[in-house]
């Protein structure tokens, strides 16, 4: 890419590299790792014409809960403080985005005469709690997510 000094580098992150969420802290660590090589990766290629470009996802249906549900349910069964808390959020993941949707940003990610920096695929909810988290105090932020963790 650089001999020619143009290409594209399209980093797979998730919603999670940009917002942490409760219960999936270690996840939304490696994800914010991604997010922070992609953006050093950026800046060093700032001045060729190659391409560096974030794919942010956020919940995906796939068929991780089937696979992973004996572990899920025993997990459950231990009755901890969050077993009710954490039953919700798994067995939300079916409601998630079609995967299409995921190939489609890619695909624009990778097409595009003028790529976007950060592509983020999900929900209208899912990119005004992006935009959101970057705006309002720490404290309002995090009282909401609570909030909504123990509600639903």
């Amino acid at each position: 890419m650089l001999e020619n000094d143009q290409g594209r580098i399209v980093n797979i992150s998730s919603v999670s590299g940009l917002i942490s969420l409760p219960l999936i802290g270690a996840y939304s660590a490696t994800k914010y790792a991604v997010e922070a090589i992609t953006d050093a990766l950026r800046m060093e290629l700032w001045n060729t014409n190659v391409k560096v470009v974030t794919v942010n996802p956020g919940l995906v249906e796939t068929n991780i809960n089937t696979i992973s549900k004996p572990k899920i349910d025993k997990l459950i069964a231990n009755k901890s403080r969050f077993s009710e808390i954490y039953r919700k959020y798994l067995y939300n993941v079916p409601k998630g985005l079609p995967p299409g949707s995921v190939a489609t940003a890619i695909l624009e990610a990778i097409s595009s005469q003028k790529p976007k920096t950060r592509y983020i695929v999900g929900s209208t909810k899912v990119r005004i709690g992006v935009r959101m988290k970057k705006f309002v105090p720490d404290t309002v932020f995090f009282s909401q997510v609570a909030k909504r963790m123990y509600q639903e």
